[in-house]
Formats: C-alpha cells, sequence, structure tokens
C-alpha cells in the first residue's frame, strides 16, 4: 500500500494508544516520546520506524498524543468557532480551511501558518464582543 497513507495510519494508531495508556497526554513536542513508546510495545512496518518520528504527519494526532484528551478542547473551540454567529463568515472562511488543513497534514506548529491561525480563532471565538455585521 501507499506509504504515505501508512504513516498517517500509524500517526493515529499512535494517536489512540496515547489516549488509552496517558490520557493527559505526553508534553509539548513529545510526539517523538510515544512514537518510540508505542513501537517497542508493538509491530510496525520496518519502513515507517524513522518516519514522521517528531511531527506525526498530521497536527490532529500530534496534539492529541501530547495533550492528550485536552487536546479535545481545542477541536471543541474550533467547532464553536464554525458555529458562531457573532464571527462574519468571511472571516471562518479565511481561518477554517488553514487550521483543517494543517490538522489533516501539517508538520507542527509552527509551520504554514498554524500557530498564528489558531491564536487567531482563539481570540475570535472566547472574546465577548461580536464580529459579525449585526451589531
Amino acid at each position: 500500500s501507499n506509504l504515505t497513507k501508512e504513516v498517517f495510519v500509524n500517526s493515529l494508531k499512535i494517536m489512540f494508544y496515547s489516549i488509552k495508556n496517558k490520557p493527559q497526554g505526553w508534553g509539548l513536542n513529545r510526539y517523538n516520546e510515544a512514537f518510540k513508546n508505542y513501537i517497542k510495545n508493538h509491530t510496525i512496518d520496518k519502513r515507517l520506524v524513522g518516519l514522521n518520528v517528531k511531527d506525526a504527519s498530521n497536527n490532529f494526532s500530534k496534539i492529541l498524543v501530547e495533550f492528550g484528551v485536552f487536546g479535545i478542547i481545542f477541536y471543541l473551540i474550533l467547532f464553536l468557532f464554525i458555529v458562531s454567529k457573532k464571527i462574519k463568515p468571511e472571516v471562518k472562511i479565511f481561518i477554517f480551511p488553514f487550521i483543517i488543513t494543517q490538522s489533516i497534514r501539517g508538520a507542527g506548529y509552527f509551520n504554514g501558518g498554524f500557530l498564528l491561525f489558531a491564536l487567531l480563532m482563539l481570540i475570535l471565538t472566547l472574546n465577548k464582543k461580536n464580529y459579525s455585521n449585526e451589531n
């Protein structure tokens, strides 16, 4: 099968394993430790051993491995951002694709503007001010 797909599936396996065994998470930028722990306890395709050890090949798995169940809060806020009536649709259309794209195939928090757009989303969602056209 496709090696890219296998790397992605492996990161999802590590994510589920981590949430089950360490629900509080491994800590910021410690995905590689979860990876090493996982391959020590499970058999994986030898071609995957050195691939995406630090970045998980996607930010979704990386966030949930490093922050555990607390990482789910980030995606709940993303959902609130999308359904919020206080934020203009144009702003949602601008920010949402960056976060989703980086969550599916991003290589870390500091690449591709992920952190910048995540902070913008958090500020807009958690701020009480109304940013929609209706005041």
